[in-house]
């Protein structure tokens, strides 16, 4: 009784006995008196025809599709995209535990690390697993000290990270952000500032968070930054700060005079050498981290899955636009090569990469660059 209704029919009872009932392709087989090759096309049918979606729930799970859509759209060595969850606090767990997951992962392992501060990085730390590699120097590359009561936990994420690898720390005792050029000047004279910030440039990797730009963010919280001083930068154009240094949504640095009061690594810094990965949750960033990512600084994005996407949004032309079709044709090569274009522009001397093996998952489906 050959035809089309049978052939569904067929495939239908095989995808039951196959998925619910648990039977192997011979036993589907017998059962439906057809050879075990045709139990192989008849399932393969059901997933191409979306009769069967195979779906992973578990919080771990990646996003496989946006991953490739940031790689597409902004030429990123690597992304790692997680489920969002209900909770915003359980959200930031899962990735700050893919982020840990991902740089103990590394073959070969670091050497040295830099890190940031902030809630992400914070959560990267917590999840480290213990002795994932033996005496790895960490490396703090932006000023921590607090102008107020609210935590960066700065001193947390060096010692959790120094723990979990019997390392060594290298704080960077300063302020963020100071009031006058020649106070940062002099602050980088010291011995053991100039030292710290030295071996952060050299670090294999770096993990930084990225900010939005808002009276409640995190440079706000602990005092660096007042009303005045984000009306200023907004009428500059900025939309976020990464490593605290400020850009505008096509990744330009947006207020050179704040910049040069600013202690930690520099956007330079940050793609100079090594690596650089973002770790970001939160939709209300979307517009700062596509800015972050336009702006070549970054290497890898880790982040979750609402994040992500709409961090997509900003970078693809609207459905509304006339020239929309031509735009999303182009746009993704064109927003690719600007960022990796700024990425070589400040790649002076040669710098380090990911080894190989670490982002050969990644090649065969990372788009075009």
């Amino acid at each position: 009784m050959p035809g089309t209704a049978y052939d569904e029919s067929l495939t239908i009872r095989a995808a039951e006995l196959y998925y619910g009932s648990h039977l192997t392709q011979g036993q589907i087989a017998e059962r439906l008196e057809v050879r075990r090759f045709k139990v192989g096309r008849l399932l393969r049918r059901a997933r191409e025809t979306g009769l069967v979606r195979i779906e992973i729930s578990h919080p771990a799970a990646r996003v496989i599709d946006v991953e490739n859509d940031l790689l597409t759209w902004f030429g990123l060595r690597a992304a790692h995209v997680v489920h969002t969850e209900s909770d915003p606090a359980a959200t930031r767990c899962q990735v700050g535990r893919t982020a840990a997951e991902f740089v103990s992962s590394l073959r070969p392992p670091p050497r040295r690390l830099g890190l940031s501060w902030g809630t992400a990085i914070a959560a990267f730390a917590r999840a480290l697993p213990a002795d994932w590699c033996r005496g790895v120097d960490v490396v703090q590359i932006k000023g921590g000290a607090s102008r107020s009561m609210t935590l960066t936990w700065s001193h947390e994420i060096l010692l959790r990270t120094a723990q979990s690898t019997h390392g060594t720390v290298h704080e960077l005792s300063v302020p963020a952000i100071v009031d006058q050029e020649a106070v940062r000047d002099s602050l980088e004279r010291l011995r053991p500032v100039a030292a710290t910030l030295a071996a952060g440039r050299r670090a294999d990797v770096k993990l930084v968070t990225i900010g939005a730009l808002q009276r409640q963010c995190s440079l706000a919280q602990v005092g660096y930054l007042g009303e005045e001083e984000i009306e200023r930068l907004r009428d500059a154009g900025a939309v976020d700060d990464v490593n605290s240094r400020f850009i505008t949504a096509d990744g330009r640095l947006a207020d050179p005079a704040l910049d040069a009061r600013t202690l930690g690594l520099s956007l330079d810094d940050l793609s100079s050498g090594g690596n650089t990965v973002g770790v970001v949750t939160g939709t209300a960033k979307a517009t700062a981290v596509a800015a972050a990512l336009r702006s070549g600084a970054i290497d890898v994005l880790v982040t979750d899955e609402a994040t992500a996407r709409a961090v997509l949004d900003q970078a693809r032309p609207s459905a509304d636009d006339p020239a929309g079709a031509a735009r999303l044709r182009d746009g993704a090569a064109a927003c690719a090569k600007q960022a990796a274009s700024r990425r070589r522009a400040r790649r002076q001397s040669g710098s380090a990469s990911f080894p190989a093996s670490s982002v050969a998952g990644h090649r065969l489906r990372r788009g075009t660059r």
